[in-house]
């Protein structure tokens, strides 16, 4: 009886840590797990490192992301630079993400999966007015994307900023 009562216990309380994730969040699945490093350049040369890791929150309703990356504008310092979170919004029926920096700034847009490929489209202001960007995450392998930041228009990049591979290291 008691083998039979420890194993309920154990069943009852491992499901409460159990999220499965909304179906609509299924082409995002891959990223759970592990942290994913880049280490590229820039196009301008400047040197880019970014590491981000994604859990299942609120129930399974989101994804959410931390980033760390460069957190000062006039050094390179390491540190958390970013916390976001991607969501299906059943109000109009599209994956979304919301990104909020260490700078104060905010980032809004909708997610396109085509294939294995993730694309999060948004707007970004340069200073010298908004214009639309993609962040592409372009399967390689289960382990492995291709992170593109840059204009992606019908299908195509028309421009890159930066093309370097992300990998996961699993903790």
């Amino acid at each position: 009886m008691k083998y039979l009562l420890s194993i309920a216990l154990f069943l009852i309380s491992s499901s409460a840590y159990t999220q499965e994730l909304h179906p609509q969040l299924g082409a995002l699945e891959n990223l759970l797990g592990g942290t994913w490093i880049a280490d590229g350049q820039w196009g301008d040369g400047s040197a880019f490192k970014q590491e981000s890791a994604f859990v299942i929150g609120l129930s399974g309703n989101m994804i959410k992301s931390k980033t760390w990356g460069n957190i000062s504008q006039t050094e390179y310092k390491h540190g958390l630079r970013s916390e976001g979170v991607r969501f299906w919004d059943a109000s109009d029926s599209t994956l979304k993400f919301w990104e909020f920096d260490v700078f104060g700034s905010g980032l809004e847009g909708e997610i396109t999966i085509i294939d294995k490929n993730i694309y999060l489209n948004y707007n970004y202001d340069f200073g010298s007015g908004p214009m639309q960007l993609t962040d592409g995450w372009i399967f390689i392998s289960e382990n492995e994307y291709e992170f593109v930041v840059g204009v992606f228009e019908n299908g195509e990049w028309k421009q890159k900023y930066i093309s370097t591979p992300i990998k996961r290291i699993i903790d």
